[in-house]
């Protein structure tokens, strides 16, 4: 009988041939007591990234599964991108690494799947890592920071970030995410993916955290996440907060976690009253009435209304 892989590994691949090797060789090095695969998706890269996955696949043809698109399914922005992903992982577990991070860990997986077996109340386990910005290392969060067990308040309100290239995640969860209010999800258009997730898992189940170094996260001047161009910037952070208020709709928590929720939006909207005057200009009323206006904070939403 044909032994399935414990842990899919999802890694998504665009144009990182620059990068891609190294993020291939992380997954290769894992030392494992199970089977673990991991489904390698280009979509519709323009570079070399192709040609070094079809090298990859044929020297690990046991790990290595790739997936090569004729069509970008990201630009679609559908859910085609994430159901083509899930469908093609055969594991018990699911695990993340994009073509231009990279694993450094060779037992991450190890460490992760006997956590997870030993503690079946867990859904959820992420790691440590470091921060690759241009060549210069840099270390991870501040570990004291990050809490264990039900998480979702503390995600919600930032307390700590989850970086998604160390997370090992029950691939029962995703499925249940994937089914509840697809087309919703779809419509609003969030940018980015692994933060929804994290929340949604974090109201069924707990959290671990381990403190060991395991991967490498690449700041690159141009992301979804980080770009020059502050207009993306203002997306990505409206996105951030559709997001929490979402949540927040769902789940109705505390006074306490609202407050800090919407200081923190109201505050962070100042800085982008160029783009959306109505709202930065009911930030600043609200940080007037709330008594936590600084002129500073003043200043700064004059000087980007009016540069």
């Amino acid at each position: 009988m044909k032994e399935e892989p414990l842990v899919s590994i999802q890694c998504l691949i665009y144009n990182h041939e620059p990068y891609l090797r190294k993020c291939l060789n992380g997954f290769v090095i894992q030392k494992t007591s199970f089977k673990f695969e991991a489904i390698v998706h280009d979509d519709v890269s323009t570079d070399g990234s192709a040609d070094i996955i079809k090298e990859y696949a044929e020297k690990y043809p046991d790990i290595i599964k790739p997936i090569y698109e004729k069509e970008n399914q990201y630009s679609k922005h559908d859910g085609s991108l994430n159901k083509i992903m899930n469908n093609a992982c055969l594991g018990k577990y699911i695990a993340f690494c994009e073509g231009d991070d990279y694993w450094t860990d060779p037992y991450k997986l190890q460490k992760q799947v006997d956590f997870l077996e030993s503690n079946s109340d867990y859904g959820l386990v992420h790691t440590n890592c470091s921060c690759n910005k241009e060549g210069i290392i840099k270390p991870g969060e501040n570990a004291a920071k990050i809490s264990d067990g039900y998480v979702f308040n503390d995600l919600l309100i930032h307390k700590f970030y989850i970086a998604t290239l160390t997370v090992c995640i029950k691939k029962e969860i995703i499925s249940q995410w994937e089914k509840l209010n697809p087309k919703e999800r779809i419509e609003k258009k969030w940018e980015m993916s692994d933060y929804p997730l994290w929340l949604e898992a974090a109201l069924h189940t707990k959290f671990k955290f381990l403190p060991d170094n395991t991967a490498t996260y690449r700041h690159l001047s141009e992301s979804a996440s980080h770009s020059k161009d502050k207009y993306k910037n203002y997306k990505f952070f409206q996105s951030v907060y559709d997001i929490k208020f979402y949540f927040i709709k769902r789940t109705n928590p505390n006074k306490e976690i609202k407050s800090i929720i919407l200081y923190n939006y109201y505050k962070g909207m100042l800085s982008y009253s160029r783009y959306d005057l109505k709202n930065s200009f009911i930030g600043l009323l609200y940080l007037i009435k709330e008594k936590k206006i600084k002129l500073k904070m003043i200043l700064i939403f004059l000087k980007n209304l009016l540069l």
